[in-house]
């Protein structure tokens, strides 16, 4: 697939959620796999084509085991190659240590939002329809709850979430990074257990629909509400 329609496909995620105005400071997590690496190169090519101006952030944020050093050679490559902005990095944090090290997706959010945390900033994350539909359905079977984060959603402190590539599948995004021979510098986080058996059950409706997550991204991006069970 030619970046040109991939880049279609960011904009138009982009508008339908008006995610990013002129003069906005995006900050890019950059976890060092495909997925957050290609939200920041997508948002970088389309700066070409677009009128509205917005600056990029790149930033990492390290986790235990890794070494600064290795993460800033692995990004270079990148640097060098498209002129992408220079990296940040940012440590782990030491508050709550136990609790992050299970829960590292979340203590790399709260590290963003405690840097950024000045009303108006924004954190874009490199969430794909898998990720978000996945945890619509995991909020749905197993709390009970009809609930998941917009692809364009507000924090505390005032600051927005991003996540651009929302309509894409990871399978496309894993096939235009080996096309463009795009090493990462972590392995793909894999769905945990519960996401895992959701990722099955909904895999077996694609004999009924040709499209299931899209379906299902639908459905909680438009609830009617005049259906929902309520209590008197």
């Amino acid at each position: 697939m030619k970046v040109k329609n991939l880049l279609k496909v960011v904009g138009q995620a982009l508008q339908d959620y008006q995610m990013v105005s002129d003069g906005d400071v995006l900050w890019v997590g950059i976890s060092g796999s495909c997925k957050s690496f290609l939200a920041l190169l997508f948002l970088f090519f389309r700066q070409r084509y677009v009128p509205i101006r917005y600056q990029l952030r790149p930033v990492h944020v390290m986790v235990p085991g890794e070494r600064e050093e290795n993460v800033k050679n692995w990004y270079r490559a990148f640097q060098e190659r498209w002129g992408l902005p220079d990296l940040e990095v940012l440590p782990f944090p030491q508050e709550g240590m136990t609790f992050y090290k299970k829960a590292p997706r979340q203590a790399i959010l709260q590290v963003l939002i405690h840097q950024v945390g000045v009303s108006g900033n924004k954190i874009v994350l490199g969430d794909c329809l898998e990720d978000i539909t996945l945890s619509a359905l995991a909020a749905l079977f197993y709390h009970r709850s009809w609930r998941v984060l917009l692809p364009h959603a507000l924090l505390n402190r005032g600051v927005s979430l991003l996540r651009p590539l929302a309509y894409f599948s990871e399978k496309k995004l894993l096939r235009y990074a080996d096309n463009e021979k795009i090493v990462f510098f972590r392995e793909q986080r894999a769905h945990g257990p519960g996401k895992q058996k959701l990722a099955s059950f909904v895999s077996q409706f694609r004999s009924l629909t040709p499209q299931p997550l899209l379906q299902v991204f639908a459905a909680f991006r438009h609830p009617k509400k005049e259906y929902f069970l309520l209590d008197e």
